[in-house]
């Protein structure tokens, strides 16, 4: 499975996670209240990337929606009505 739709964006979303969670240790002041909040900006990056992912696969043809949901599933991506 390749994928390619969106030239690998996931990847680089998956970089801005890391790099969210990385701030933690900076070596600059980061005020308490955004410090708090670190964890769950990185998580919402990462689902976006996951997201991604999962459409580039079905828009490139890689995968069928019975396997665009169980991947969307596996990766504990929000439910929507139905599901």
């Amino acid at each position: 499975m390749s994928g390619g739709h969106f030239n690998y964006l996931q990847f680089q979303i998956e970089d801005v996670s890391n790099s969210v969670l990385e701030l933690k240790t900076a070596d600059f002041p980061i005020e308490l209240g955004v410090l708090e909040r670190l964890d769950q900006i990185a998580q919402m990056v990462k689902q976006a990337g996951d997201a991604l992912h999962c459409l580039d696969w079905y828009i490139s043809g890689d995968v069928g929606v019975d396997n665009f949901n169980k991947m969307w599933k596996e990766r504990g991506l929000p439910k929507i009505k139905g599901d």
